[in-house]
This record gives structure tokens, C-alpha cells and sequence, in this order.
């Protein structure tokens, strides 16, 4: 009778075990806290972009989201960390696309192993230079640089960010010779350009914005396809003739290679819901995004692709690629 007691229990635990585990493989997504990773600092573009959506995205999808922050090395700390994290969802990252695009086309052994979820969403960079600058337009910029190469001076966060690509097209474009100063933080970079110490600073329309309405510097030109409902006076690059110079912040969303489908679908569906929300749409255009999602994990991939092969020839042509 004891035996039977025995066997009796021991089949109930093994069954209990199989639904325990059956129930596990099942837990619907998501169940838990979400951390979206930013492999920048706190208060700049995208940090600021996915602090602005987290309420919304905790409320759509019952369960915390939070912004951490991992820095350094030009945003791949924050890649690695993600990229080795476990594809179960729940670590994401959250930043623009110089870590995916730029950082490969420099050194190829920079690539990470990631899955983009979606493009969200994309800020002008812009060309400006101090309001007392003799300067007045790009043309003006563009005719000294003509007469005398190399004497001017244009800043950007570094040679791994989306700006100096930009800034390495427009002086393909024009056939001109810019020195380039790499400046460790957009904030210095304005304050050299104010300051004289630079000619031009060349960064992310968030970095510039308020001087610019304060008339402290001027615009000479911006990276879209159409003129900026909030400075509409400032050219595009395009109209000046040099549509090549078409490099802007894009922010984007990946997680680590292998993502589940379920995975794949709730957070295509919820970034849907989250975006078309008027008040997250809002806050988003208070810090002068351009909201443009794109989903679908094999196109992303394919435009990422793109994206390195293309900043791959820029860095062939300026002795970068390694």
C-alpha cells in the first residue's frame, strides 16, 4: 500500500512538472519588467526620445518599461550588452542607428549580432554657424572654402557619428576641404561655434534649436527632404544642390539575435498603438522628431545592410575603414 502511495505521488509530481513547464513555454509576452537599453548618456537625443515613451509603453504593454542607460565606446557597450543578453525580449536596444550602421562600416568587427524590430522615428541634423558669422548661407561657406581650402573649421561629435558622414558628403558634394574637429559632446560644440573656436558645427537639430529661435546662430542648412515646418527659412541640402547629403538621427529599436516571433509581433503591434497615441506624438515632436515607423524584421535587415555599405564607401574615400 505504501509502494502504491509512493508511485501515486511521484506520477503527480512528474505530470505537475510537465504542466509547470508547458505553462513556462507558453507564459505569454510579456510578463515581466522591460529594460530598453541606451547606449548614451542621460538627456541626450535618444535617451530623451524613449524616456518620452515609456508611460505610454508600460500602460499598452501591463508590465514596467524602463530606460537604462549602459555608455562608452560610441554606443557598443550598450550593443554588447544587449547583443549577449538572453532573446526572450525583455532586454532591447534603444538608440540611434550609428552603432548599427556606422561603427560596422568603420571596422567590420564592430558588427553585432542583433534583430532591428522597428525604425521609429528621425531628426534632422543640421549645419549652423554663429549669428555675427560673416557666413550668411551655405553658398557663402561654400565659395570661401572654394578660395581658400582648408581654412575653415567645422565641428561634430566624432568620426562614428551620423553628422561627420554628412559632413564628409556635403564636402564631396562640393568639392571643398573643411577641417574637421571632432568635440566630445554636442553642448561643447555649440559653445565653441558661439564662441568662435569653431567655424561651423554640424549636429542633430535637438543640439542647436533653441539659439537658433534665441537668433544666437543661424541655419545654413539641413539634411531633409523638405524645409522644417519649425525654421522654414532654412534650405534643404537637396535645394542647394547637393541631395547626396542626406544623413540624419535615426532612431531605432533591436534586440538580441533570434527574437521569437510572438516577441517580433506584440512589439510591432504596441509601437503601432503607442505612436499613434496624440499625446506621445506630441511630446515626440517637442523634441523635434519626425515620427516614421517601419517595421518587418527581414526588411530592416536589408536596409541596415544597406546603410553600412553605403557609409562603408564614405569610409573607404576618407582613409576610416580599418
Amino acid at each position: 500500500m505504501k509502494m502504491k502511495i509512493v508511485w501515486i505521488i511521484l506520477i503527480a509530481t512528474v505530470v505537475g512538472i510537465g504542466f509547470n513547464a508547458v505553462g513556462y513555454a507558453q507564459e505569454k509576452y510579456p510578463s515581466k519588467p522591460t529594460q530598453i537599453v541606451v547606449p548614451f548618456g542621460a538627456g541626450g537625443s535618444s535617451d530623451l526620445f524613449f524616456r518620452s515613451l515609456t508611460d505610454e509603453l508600460s500602460k499598452t504593454m501591463k508590465v514596467p518599461v524602463t530606460v537604462v542607460n549602459r555608455t562608452g565606446a560610441s554606443g557598443l557597450v550598450g550593443a554588447d550588452f544587449v547583443a549577449n543578453s538572453k532573446n526572450d525580449g525583455y532586454t532591447l536596444l534603444g538608440t540611434s542607428s550609428a552603432p548599427v550602421t556606422i561603427a560596422p562600416a568603420i571596422d567590420p568587427k564592430d558588427a553585432r549580432e542583433l534583430d532591428p524590430l522597428a525604425l521609429l522615428a528621425y531628426q534632422a541634423n543640421i549645419i549652423v554657424t554663429r549669428s555675427e558669422s560673416e557666413f550668411k548661407t551655405l553658398d557663402d561657406l561654400v565659395a570661401y572654402a572654394k578660395k581658400k581650402p582648408g581654412a575653415l573649421t567645422c565641428g561634430t561629435s566624432g568620426i562614428e557619428s551620423e553628422p561627420y558622414f554628412a559632413l564628409e558628403l556635403f564636402k564631396a558634394a562640393a568639392k571643398i576641404d573643411l577641417r574637421h574637429v571632432p568635440i566630445s559632446s554636442s553642448r561643447e560644440g555649440i559653445t565653441s561655434t558661439l564662441g568662435g573656436h569653431i567655424d561651423f558645427w554640424f549636429g542633430s537639430l535637438a543640439t542647436s534649436q533653441s539659439l537658433m529661435k534665441a537668433d544666437r546662430i543661424r541655419g545654413l542648412a539641413v539634411c531633409t527632404e523638405r524645409r522644417l515646418e519649425s525654421f522654414p527659412s532654412i534650405p534643404t541640402f537637396a535645394e542647394k544642390h547637393y541631395p547626396q547629403v542626406n544623413v540624419n538621427l535615426i532612431i531605432t529599436l533591436l534586440g538580441p539575435r533570434g527574437l521569437p516571433p510572438a516577441v517580433i509581433k506584440t512589439w510591432e503591434d504596441v509601437l503601432k498603438s503607442v505612436l499613434a497615441n496624440p499625446e506621445v506624438a506630441a511630446s515626440i515632436k517637442r523634441l523635434n522628431y519626425d515620427i516614421d515607423l517601419q517595421v518587418g524584421t527581414e526588411k530592416l535587415r536589408t536596409y541596415f545592410k544597406g546603410e553600412v555599405e553605403r557609409f562603408s564607401k564614405i569610409a573607404k574615400q576618407t582613409g576610416l575603414r580599418k
